[in-house]
């Protein structure tokens, strides 16, 4: 199927924090998650393993820990989106499959609130999320 959409879909998509301290609930945004239910796509783009702002923000911590965390993420979201292609899942299957992906869990990644937008390319709509969530381009 191709990842060009020549009308627009709606799509849904959640941003990827990364919090290592529970307590203090401060977060640096490293990534987004989206998907176009309808067309059965799923996209994702992470921030790099060595992030200049996370290691700024969160001085006191090792860089490992956020490298591994972001490696990790990865590779487990890699294996969802060849699980999701592999089994052509689409429609409600995907949005259900999308909201247990992002739901609340104990760790240093997580998901923000899940929000949706119209897009006729799901590349484009990572890409402009990405840039407006995590490059700060609010433009």
């Amino acid at each position: 199927m191709s990842e060009l959409m020549n009308t627009n879909t709606l799509c849904m998509y959640a941003v990827v924090r990364f919090m290592p301290f529970a307590e203090t609930r401060e977060f640096a945004n490293v990534g987004v998650v989206v998907i176009a239910p309808k067309l059965g796509l799923y996209d994702f783009k992470l921030a790099p393993k060595s992030f200049k702002r996370v290691n700024q923000f969160f001085d006191d911590l090792d860089g490992v820990v956020y490298r591994h965390a972001i490696e990790g993420f990865e590779s487990e979201l890699t294996r969802i989106r060849q699980y999701l292609v592999d089994h052509h899942v689409y429609g409600q299957n995907l949005v259900d499959y999308f909201k247990e992906i992002t739901r609340t869990r104990e760790s240093v990644l997580h998901f923000g609130e899940v929000g949706t937008l119209l897009t006729t390319d799901i590349k484009v709509a990572t890409e402009q999320l990405y840039q407006r969530f995590i490059g700060r381009n609010v433009s």
